[in-house]
């Protein structure tokens, strides 16, 4: 299995209704490009054994997480296999990434057994890939998506948020502050703002140790 590595800045928004959210976002100039049911399964280490070990081994030692995620698109299924890891910066807004070459879902699998590792959380979401119809937001710098996470929002309270990933060449701290500007301009301010990705707080909901 090889790794391709990257770096991921974007910024997330809670939406409490999607559809409500859509629809004030077509006012706004941005439509759904298109939609896809993912399932996503995340691996960490096979000696941690609580959450709470999980958020040191990630958050405190910089652990590496893997992921397998199967996605459905007009018909058709899509694997991939990449890694996270937080930056020196130790903020989720920003992660070194990986992405992995495997042939098939087994092989996927057994390549987090050969790396000492279980699937601990598995999440089902339905992800919308907005677009901007007259390119004030243009496509080469941003990739905006929604995200609804099946069954979350009756048990944390919120299910689905916005997320605003920049695409561009900047460096972190100027990708950041583009990335809020774009939120404002859709009508989103800090106060909606989530420091951590839904995954991360659907973990109380959704995680499981053996």
């Amino acid at each position: 299995m090889t790794a391709t590595p990257y770096l991921e800045v974007e910024l997330r928004y809670k939406i409490n209704d999607v559809p409500a959210a859509l629809g004030r976002l077509r006012t706004q100039g941005m439509s759904v490009a298109r939609t896809e049911h993912l399932i996503d399964e995340w691996f960490l280490p096979n000696t941690i054994a609580s959450l709470e070990e999980e958020q040191q081994w990630f958050d405190g030692d910089r652990g590496i997480a893997w992921r397998i995620r199967r996605s459905e698109k007009d018909g058709k299924s899509k694997l991939e296999v990449g890694s996270k890891q937080l930056t020196e910066d130790m903020n989720h807004n920003s992660f070194h990434e990986t992405t992995a070459d495997c042939a098939t879902y087994e092989d996927a699998l057994q390549a987090m057994q050969q790396r000492s590792y279980k699937n601990w959380l598995t999440i089902d979401k339905t992800r919308y890939f907005l677009a901007s119809s007259n390119n004030v937001i243009p496509a080469s710098e941003f990739e905006l998506v929604i995200d609804d996470i099946a069954g979350l929002a009756a048990k944390i309270g919120v299910g689905a948020c916005l997320e605003i990933e920049y695409k561009g060449a900047a460096d972190r701290a100027e990708a950041l502050e583009r990335i809020a500007g774009v939120a404002k301009l859709l009508g989103f301010t800090a106060d909606d703002q989530i420091e951590k990705s839904l995954t991360v707080l659907s973990m109380t909901a959704l995680a499981r140790f053996e």
